[in-house]
């Protein structure tokens, strides 16, 4: 059976990606070291089979079907649905992407007020070591030099 799954995976590539494995480890999402391991000597299961179709938009099965091979093109609705299983996976990384930005923003304000508080506790020494009067939290006067 394995066999039959890397010879029906080729000539999926080969019908619907040029035989181009780059194009379809983009739309499947799939390594391309790992792809290029499952056509040659890698083991092929059924469950990764499985999952290789539903990512690649197959109908079920059909890496197991020893029929030969693709007769007609794919339908507009075979490549919507492979563009729909695509762009879910997108927004599916993007969404993870987001989740661990938020938390990181998160963590970056409940450590700000600590932060300020900090600042506002250090004195601030004039190059002629008298203690500053503050005119604002930008302009420090030295008491020496102030008429």
């Amino acid at each position: 059976m394995v066999d039959v799954r890397r010879a029906k995976l080729r000539e999926w590539i080969d019908q619907y990606h040029n035989g181009v494995l780059a194009g379809f480890a983009a739309v499947t999402e799939i390594n391309q070291g790992e792809l290029s391991g499952l056509l040659r000597d890698k083991s092929f299961g059924e469950k990764k089979a499985r999952s290789i179709e539903k990512k690649a938009g197959m109908p079920p099965g059909w890496l197991d079907n020893t029929a030969s091979v693709i007769t007609e093109p794919p339908t507009v609705h075979d490549e919507a649905l492979r563009q729909i299983i695509k762009l879910s996976l997108t927004v599916d990384r993007i969404s993870k992407d987001l989740s661990v930005a938020l938390q990181v923003l998160t963590a970056e304000i409940k450590q700000e007020p600590q932060e300020q508080k900090q600042d506002k506790n250090k004195t601030i020494r004039s190059s002629s070591g008298a203690a500053p009067i503050y005119s604002s939290p930008q302009k420090v006067v030295d008491k020496k030099h102030k008429k």
